[in-house]
């Protein structure tokens, strides 16, 4: 009988997903830390993330993929089953645009360098977290704001630790594998190389103009995306 758990970390790009994921899969109970660039359409699905991990990393009671790209996504049937523990996580806008804006220099995609692609990339991201995380809702998240998990990662990941039911804290150093850094699988940058999470100023972003209305529309779905899910929380809390 299948008994692994999965864990998904679910956001946008340039949310600190992979440093989360390099942190998590650190542990000695999580398989995986990077993403994998699978769908997950059926719960059957889930044994492909099981292998792929197992081949990276080795094996574990849990194991981790993410999804932050838009390409790949997950059913209701997966992000509710019992197995699977779901890790939203969002970044401020401003920040976000202009860090996918700074990709252009890594990767060769024309849309990282238009404002309104990235922009709309940000907004459907946001809908797909408070969509998922209402299917999530009746078997529990886990909810993270990026530049909390950046600046006081330490209550941030005893978050963590206990929605994944773990013994043995997490480490802010981080292991460091074949697929780290490389374009695809996350963070392109050499600072997820470093085996630790940086400080906030070492990873400021450069200043970007952004368009006023553009960022305004970000902003206020932001802001809703967090109400939302934090609502779901509370709910969770009180039932």
């Amino acid at each position: 009988m299948e008994d692994s758990q999965y864990v998904l970390i679910i956001g946008h790009m340039r949310s600190y997903s992979s440093l989360l994921a390099h942190i998590l899969g650190s542990h000695p109970m999580v398989s995986g830390y990077v993403e994998l660039q699978l769908d997950y359409a059926k719960t059957s699905d889930l044994i492909r993330l099981k292998r792929r991990a197992m081949a990276l990393a080795g094996k574990a009671p849990y194991y981790l993929d993410k999804l932050v790209s838009g390409w790949h996504s997950a059913s209701r049937e997966v992000v509710a089953n019992r197995r699977v523990k779901t890790i939203f996580l969002v970044r401020r806008p401003r920040s976000t645009l202009a860090s996918i804006q700074k990709l252009a220099s890594y990767e060769d995609v024309p849309w990282y360098s238009d404002p309104a692609e990235v922009a709309s990339h940000y907004l459907r991201r946001l809908e797909v977290i408070r969509k998922l995380a209402g299917w999530a809702a009746p078997n529990g998240f886990c909810f993270i704001r990026a530049e909390e998990f950046v600046e006081r990662p330490d209550p941030c990941l005893r978050t963590v630790q206990a929605f994944l039911g773990l013994k043995e804290p997490f480490s802010l150093d981080y292991k460091t594998g074949e697929l780290t850094g490389k374009p695809g699988h996350g963070d392109p940058s050499v600072l997820i190389r470093s085996g630790r999470i940086q400080k906030p100023s070492a990873l400021a972003e450069p200043h970007i103009e952004l368009d006023p209305d553009l960022l305004r529309q970000c902003e206020e779905a932001y802001r809703m995306t967090c109400l939302h899910v934090e609502s779901l929380l509370t709910s969770q809390t009180l039932d």
